[in-house]
């Protein structure tokens, strides 16, 4: 349609870097044709160039005597041959880089070229100042070289002003290509990304996680409660054997005394826990009680004194100790099963927190990495509408790219 609205060409992204090319080899294409021409007579003139280095190496002339100096004339020849032998070396080299050079588009193989041709003026240049005695010595048989390698270097003149022509274009083009490159490595880092699935099953086990460490913490709780009361209740018995006991013990010391060791009073009533566990230690126990009872009026003391230890005697004799010290070591194998059990739960309620860490710096992880998806994805939208608009200024296509 005469000034219509051009057609929208819908695109995949692995499918602008071939549509581009395409573009900007349509658009340089009759400056490509030029520059291939003129390369097509450059390397005519470096063909002639060749034969013209074969046959001065063929010459066999003498060099100019006024230009040996302190050289031989044989020196002079031999020099030449090298010389020949550099240049033929060089032009061969070229004309293998020209004939494989395969770039991706055909104004980027002229242009490869054209820099191979440049080059090799600048070697054949350096080579002539290395040789400088062998240009003047064979000055006068030099002639067709020079033509033919001024003819070469007007070639190659001419491929630069034609391609010069297509530079604006070209960095249209690598500009296009670059942004088209950076979309495909952004897509491939967003696919590194995942689709971000399975943020509500993690959600779900961290919460069952959090679940089961506060019935942890609370079972610790119940069992330390449970330990504070025992420790209470054990405490209050061990106070009230105690009670009983320590009024007699300067009596006892006594008594221990009195029979040369021969009875341990002292002992049980220091540690009633140790001494009195069994009921043979218990009876024994109330053996040494009641001898006591017996020698107390032997023992050196006031008679109040005496009388004072005979009721408290009489008092224990009475009691139930040794079911108090029982209760006692009950309560003390209940709280050490109840901390046997609270260190199970110790264990455990290390490894759920340092599983909640784990999780806390994986849910953080997991993120920035969401973060980052999102912030590459809003990226390449932008990158997307960028290529877009440079087609259009470009090129004056209507593209739409599909990711």
């Amino acid at each position: 349609m005469f000034f219509g609205k051009p057609k929208r060409e819908e695109l995949k992204a692995d499918e602008l870097d071939a549509y581009a090319k395409g573009l900007f080899e349509k658009k340089v294409a009759r400056i490509t044709d030029r520059c291939a021409a003129h390369v097509a007579r450059a390397s005519a003139a470096l063909a002639s160039f060749e034969t013209a280095c074969i046959a001065f190496g063929n010459i066999a002339a003498d060099p100019d005597p006024e230009f040996v100096g302190m050289a031989s004339a044989e020196t002079l020849k031999e020099q030449k041959s090298r010389y020949v032998k550099a240049l033929l070396s060089s032009i061969g080299a070229l004309k293998g880089n020209l004939a494989n050079e395969d770039s991706g588009t055909r104004y980027e193989a002229v242009l490869a070229k054209k820099r191979m041709l440049e080059d090799f003026i600048e070697h054949a240049l350096k080579t002539n100042a290395s040789f400088r005695s062998v240009l003047l010595g064979f000055g006068n048989h030099f002639s067709t070289i020079k033509r033919t390698f001024n003819d070469f270097e007007n070639s190659i003149s001419v491929l630069k002003t034609d391609l010069d022509r297509g530079t604006a274009d070209f960095s249209n083009y690598e500009t296009l290509e670059g942004a088209i490159a950076k979309l495909a490595s952004m897509q491939r880092e967003y696919e590194m990304f995942g689709n971000g699935t399975g943020s509500e099953h993690n959600a779900v086990e961290a919460q069952e996680s959090d679940d089961e460490l506060g019935a942890v913490e609370n079972a610790m709780r119940d069992l330390d409660s449970k330990v504070y009361a025992i420790e209470a209740e054990a405490r209050s018995i061990m106070s009230s054997i105690n009670s009983m006991l320590k009024p007699i013990e300067r009596a006892a010391r006594k008594y221990d005394h009195e029979t040369k060791g021969k009875q341990k009073l002292v002992a049980a009533i220091d540690d009633p826990m140790r001494e009195l566990s069994s009921e043979s230690s218990y009876n024994n126990f109330l053996s040494m009680l009641e001898g006591l009872q017996k020698d107390i009026d032997n023992i050196e003391a006031s008679e109040k004194e005496r009388e004072l230890v005979k009721s408290r005697v009489k008092v224990v004799l009475s009691s139930s100790i040794f079911d108090s010290v029982i209760a006692v070591g009950k309560l003390n194998a209940q709280k050490e099963q109840l901390i046997k059990e609270r260190d199970t739960y110790k264990v455990r309620l290390a490894e759920l927190s340092k599983s909640r860490e784990s999780k806390n710096e994986a849910a953080i992880a997991k993120q920035a990495a969401e973060y980052n998806r999102k912030k590459l994805g809003a990226d390449i939208s932008s990158l997307v509408h960028a290529i877009e608009g440079l087609f259009s200024s470009y090129y004056g296509v209507d593209v739409m790219i599909t990711l």
